[in-house]
């Protein structure tokens, strides 16, 4: 279990943003998600794509279509670039939008950004603890 502890967090991390992205749809109109996720520079909906790369890289590898080493490095990669997206996201969004009444889920942004960061300690967890690093012998 311990070689697999950094990938079931990066996964597990993956699923809960995924949700956390979704929520918002099922409890308020299309129209006021729209206004709230393109509050930033940067939409977090494209970090969900990224999070489905994520997991279907790490289902790629599970299945043997991919090479640890590659997957642990689209990972990583993928992981960071989803960590500054919600992380630009979150420090640049609009502030009225979160603090609106009635709103579903007022700490979202940084729940977000937490789980991102999650991944990417996830994946820097994972490929340590499976060798892949040239540092470790």
């Amino acid at each position: 279990m311990r070689n697999r502890a950094g990938a079931v967090i990066s996964i597990a991390a993956c699923l809960l943003s995924l949700v956390i992205l979704v929520w918002p749809y099922v409890v308020k109109p299309p129209s006021g998600i729209t206004t709230y996720y393109r509050g930033g520079m940067l939409n977090p909906l494209l970090a969900g794509v990224l999070v489905l790369g994520i997991l279907i890289a790490f289902a790629a590898a599970r299945e043997n279509f991919i090479s640890t080493h590659l997957s642990a490095g689209i990972v990583l990669g993928l992981g960071l670039f989803t960590f500054l997206i919600m992380l630009v996201w979150a420090v640049t969004s609009r502030l009225d939008v979160f603090r609106a009444p009635g709103w579903a889920l007022p700490a979202q942004r940084f729940i977000l950004v937490g789980l991102s960061l999650l991944i990417v300690f996830g994946a820097v967890w994972h490929i340590w603890v499976n060798g892949l690093l040239f540092l470790r012998q």
